[in-house]
């Protein structure tokens, strides 16, 4: 049984990786358009981006939202 604790937890950690999320998408496109203006080109978003401390927060908080929602499954 799902317990109101463990819902709540993993409500947390979403809530946390969709800000992570937030937070790498302004970037990229950031240095997306950097990187277009540059180059005076009008590739897709993401094309021109390298690896950045956001991208690297959503890639863990992805990692803990699965292990939350593992845990909640095991009910």
């Amino acid at each position: 049984m799902i317990t109101v604790d463990e819902l709540t937890k993993s409500m947390d950690v979403a809530e946390r990786f969709l800000s992570c999320a937030q937070d790498a998408r302004k970037r990229l496109a950031k240095d997306n358009k950097e990187s277009n203006e540059r180059l005076n080109l009008h590739s897709p978003l993401g094309t021109f981006t390298s690896p950045c401390k956001q991208t690297g927060a959503v890639r863990r908080a992805s990692m803990d939202l699965t292990r939350a929602l593992a845990d909640l499954r095991r009910y």
